[in-house]
């Protein structure tokens, strides 16, 4: 646990617990004061909640009412960032891509809902194989600090 601020006067922590078990008691040092217990891996405490108390004599007093924090997974999105909407068929195979607002890597699929081998994706590169409309999803599936991000779909007009 790490604590920087100003100088600490008297004997009240502010003590930190998870399931009713104290986890980390510190000194407050006044204005500013700022503390970071090391509490294991960022994903460790997903979805749980936290109670923070003030409390007497060293965390071993009475104590204030609990002011609980809880830690969630954040939301994510996915931008496509491929600007055609139209290709010839017998066009080369070409590279699509897409973002999600977590950073993490964002996977391509041609969904069943696309005629049956109208187009097929490899990673990020689309291979047309006749005309039609076709439609790529791109899926990330969360991660430790991210929930999964709504599909989005892409539709390209393959022209004959």
């Amino acid at each position: 646990m790490n604590r920087t601020g100003g100088p600490y006067s008297g004997n009240n922590c502010w003590k930190l617990t998870y399931l009713n078990q104290s986890i980390a008691c510190w000194q407050p040092a006044g204005t500013g004061d700022t503390v970071t217990p090391y509490l294991g891996s960022p994903g460790d405490y997903n979805d749980i909640t936290f109670s923070f108390y003030l409390c007497a004599n060293d965390g071993n007093g009475p104590c204030s009412s609990a002011v609980n924090l809880k830690i969630v997974k954040a939301n994510q999105t996915i931008t496509f960032s491929t600007p055609t909407t139209s290709k010839n068929n017998g066009d080369a195979p070409f590279t699509i891509s897409a973002s999600a607002s977590s950073g993490l890597g964002v996977s391509f699929t041609a969904p069943v809902t696309s005629p049956a081998n109208l187009c097929s994706v490899s990673g990020s590169i689309v291979t047309i194989n006749g005309a039609g409309n076709c439609t790529i999803r791109a899926s990330q599936s969360g991660g430790l600090n991210y929930n999964p991000a709504p599909d989005v779909d892409w539709a390209i007009s393959i022209i004959q």
